[in-house]
Parts: structure tokens; sequence; C-alpha cells
């Protein structure tokens, strides 16, 4: 267990320690994409002795993207500057910050983005409710244009890392999953065709900073999840184009919620049997997502070698501080869904916005 407090290389970085913060949404945002001190005083208080890497909520590319109305952005003409403000506290605690990049597709909420959300094809998101319309080809050059803007930003914002969603049921991921991309242009034909460009867009807008590519081990769900056969083209992809790590989570934000969040009373064996299968087929340094906050598994995880991080989300919520002594936080094992329901309010930072993110309702 103590391999977890060893100083790791990723890239040309060094981490003070294994563990990562995962994106979680805050929904602390200003609705014109301003930082506000609440943001500020989250992330430093995460990023207090806290893990190496930091990674920062998601930041949807474009404005029909979002999943929240208070979702922190990057395509206004001031977006790096006030995301300059969030990398400035965790540098401040000598960790590093981490830009979690995506499109939520189908996923995306109608009443953030005000409209109908697009994806590759039609695809209702049972969360919402609301049809998507597929996406036009020049809608496709936006979408990809504003991956590589984005990317430009990061670098202006100070970022040490940039994260691409590319799992979780959002737009990458579905434009890679048959069983949703029925399209009859070149995007239907080589499904893995946004997706390598969007990491190409990406490395154009920062050709210096280590990429780390965000995957679902396994949607869980046989009707809409993605199959073992569409996601091993993108572990080959990222490879080529040199991801410095892949970060393996689990389910899908439409089709299997309970996943998605890691649901603590979830069953271990189909997690480990998907991080194992993504251990076969790459050799790129594997980031472990969900539900290893128990210290026997994590060292299980570890030391079969079927990872090289931990990324760690309620642990650090729970107790700001937890690596000082070197131990992880007490009540170890709570899933973000433990935190969301089983908690008041008041002690969970973000719960309120979580929830009301999960059930589409504003206040």
């Amino acid at each position: 267990m103590e391999k977890i407090y060893e100083e790791f290389t990723l890239g040309n970085l060094t981490l003070k320690n294994k563990f990562v913060f995962p994106p979680v949404e805050l929904g602390y945002s200003n609705p014109d994409g301003t930082v506000t001190e609440r943001q500020l005083t989250f992330y430093r208080q995460i990023a207090h002795n806290g893990p190496g890497l930091v990674m920062i909520e998601s930041v949807a590319v474009t404005s029909d993207g979002r999943e929240h109305p208070n979702q922190a952005a990057i395509h206004y003409p001031e977006s790096a500057r006030e995301l300059k403000k969030i990398v400035n506290v965790i540098h401040e605690e000598d960790r590093l910050a981490c830009l979690h990049l995506n499109h939520a597709g189908a996923a995306a909420n109608p009443k953030a983005i005000g409209g109908k959300p697009k994806a590759p094809s039609v695809l209702s998101c049972p969360i919402f409710g609301q049809e998507a319309t597929p996406l036009g080809t020049e809608d496709i050059r936006n979408i990809v244009f504003a991956y590589g803007d984005a990317a430009k930003k990061g670098v202006e914002a100070g970022f040490d890392l940039i994260e691409i969603q590319c799992g979780h049921g959002y737009l990458i991921s579905q434009f890679l999953n048959g069983k949703i991309n029925d399209r009859e242009d070149p995007y239907g034909e080589d499904r893995l065709l946004f997706a390598r460009e969007v990491l190409s867009a990406v490395r154009v807008g920062a050709p210096d900073i280590p990429l780390i590519v965000r995957i679902s081990g396994c949607k869980m769900n046989p009707e809409f999840g993605i199959s073992q056969a569409d996601l091993l083209p993108l572990l080959k992809l990222a490879e080529e184009v040199h991801v410095s790590a892949i970060h393996v989570g689990m389910g899908s934000a439409c089709f299997s919620p309970p996943w998605y969040f890691q649901h603590g009373s979830l069953p271990d064996k189909p997690q480990i049997e998907a991080l194992t299968w993504v251990r076969k087929h790459t050799s790129l340094p594997l980031i472990v997502a969900g539900r290893m906050g128990k210290k026997e598994t994590l060292a299980q995880i570890l030391n079969d070698g079927l990872a090289d991080l931990a990324s760690w989300d309620v642990p650090f919520w729970r107790n700001p501080i937890p690596l000082e002594n070197g131990e992880p936080a007490p009540k170890a094992g709570l899933s973000i869904t433990d935190i969301l329901y089983g908690m008041p309010v008041r002690q969970r930072p973000g719960a309120e916005n979580q929830r009301h993110f999960q059930t589409g309702e504003y206040y």
C-alpha cells in the first residue's frame, strides 16, 4: 500500500503521489463561465496535501455540449484567464492541474443548452428524455475546432495536463459505438474518425502537454454499451498518438448511471474484469476510477499491475487533507452516490448540484 504514496512520472511530469482527483461536476461556475470563489476554495482544499494530480470539473468545449447551466466553460474569450484562477490555487499547493475536456452529445442537458442535444445519430438519453438530432458535417467540424481551441486556452491557463473524455456515453464514445452510430458518411464508415480528429486537434493546440484519455472499461448496458471491439481501436490510437495514460471508469451517463456514479453497493467483479481487459490491450499507464477507497482493493489492483494510479473523489471530499499523515481518508469505500444520497447536504460539497444535475431540475 505504501507504493501509492510514492512519486510517479507521467509524460514529462512528476506527480507527488499516485492519487488523482477526478473531474467532478460541481456546478459552482457562474452561468457566464466565470470562476467563483466557491470553486477556488474547493480546489484549494482538495489540493492541500492531497492528490498528486487534480483534474478540474468537466469543461464543455462548446455551449451545446454542456450538462449543467453552471458548468465550467472554455468557449468564451476570457475563459483562459478565468480557468487560470483554478490552476493557480492548485499550483500554490504544489500539485499538478489537469484540464478535462468533453462534449456531452446526446447527454447534453436541454435546459443547459437551450434546445435539443445533438449526437452522431438519433438518440434519446433517458435522464432528460429529449431526442438528439444528428450532427451535420459542419457541426462536427466546428466541434473538432473547438477541441483544438480549448487545448490552446488550456495552455494559456497554465494546465499541466489535458484529459479528453472518450467514454461514459458522451459524444466521442457515441461516435465509436456501433450500437449508436449508424451514420452513412465517413464518420459512420470509420467510427474512429471523430476521435482521431479530436485527438489531433488537441495535440496541435497543446503540443507539449501530456494527454490522458478517459474511457469506460464497460458501459454495463447490453443494448447501448460500447463493445470491446469498438473500444479496442481507441486504445491503439491512444498509443499511436503518444497519450500518456488511460483513465478507466465504468458505466454510461445515460444508460447505466449507477455504474457511472460508482454506487457503493455494486459488485467489484465487473470492474476488475474490465480493468483486466484494458490492461491486456494497452501498455500505457492506467488510472483506475471508482470505489478504490478500500485499502485491500486498492492494494490488490496496484500489486496485480492492473493500474498505476488511483482516482479518488469522495475520500478527498470527506477529508480534504487525507494524505497529510500518509493515511487514506476515514470511512473509505464510499462512492459518489453514497455522498449524494447518504449524507446531509451541508456535509457534501457540490452534492446539491449533483442531485439537480441527475434529475435535470435546477434552482
